[in-house]
């Protein structure tokens, strides 16, 4: 979940250096996705 935090934070605050080959590999894992999402849903959910 770090990984997908510190990406996020690339899309979100380095648009400028994004590196089009690292965003469609981390594209190519749709779970790793879902799992964020799900752990985010759970933490909102719990406050």
């Amino acid at each position: 979940m770090i990984e997908m935090a510190g990406f996020r934070n690339v899309l979100a605050h380095e648009y400028a250096n994004i590196v089009d080959e690292r965003v469609y590999g981390h594209l190519q894992d749709i779970e790793r996705f879902e799992r964020y999402a799900s752990a985010v849903s759970d933490f909102l959910g719990d406050q």
